[in-house]
């Protein structure tokens, strides 16, 4: 079942559903391993084409179409999920530090995780929150020169 499609399940608005799966997109793009995005993430596939009808209820269950994209008839690329993708394909493309560095948490709350991805000399830190924006001062080396850093995010940010 489309990741999407279970928030919508359990009650999760669409924007809210939306902001989850990019969420997880990031992290699926930056941990260690190989991401495994679904066809049709990238569009928020889980409604139909339009997004204005409900989910029918046999939408990614066991009888539905074997190669779940129901309801893409169209392709955009300015999809945030879309743009979060490209941006850390290139990373991850270009990155040693992401494609076999060693992860290391750098801190954790309940709505944020901030972790470096390190390989000899490049670092790369990544943080995520869930909750509401807030600031916060990460303990110990990050491997990144002083200061303070910002959300370089997808282009239409």
């Amino acid at each position: 079942m489309r990741s999407i499609v279970r928030l919508h399940k359990l009650g999760v608005g669409e924007e809210e559903s939306k902001r989850r799966l990019d969420l997880a997109t990031v992290l699926l793009m930056t941990v260690r391993g190989i991401p495994i995005i679904q066809y049709g993430d990238e569009q928020y596939l889980g409604r139909d084409a339009d997004n204005a009808l409900p989910i029918p209820k046999y939408i990614n269950v066991w009888n539905d179409d074997p190669w779940n994209r129901v309801g893409m008839t169209s392709f955009s690329e300015d999809t945030r999920a879309f743009q979060i993708i490209e941006t850390l394909a290139k990373l991850r493309q270009d990155s040693p530090a992401v494609q076999r560095g060693k992860y290391t948490p750098l801190y954790a709350d309940q709505d944020v995780l901030v972790f470096k991805r390190q390989l000899r000399s490049e670092t790369v830190v990544v943080g995520v929150n869930r909750g509401l924006a807030k600031q916060i001062t990460v303990p110990g080396a990050t491997g990144l020169a002083p200061g303070s850093y910002g959300n370089p995010g997808p282009k239409s940010e």
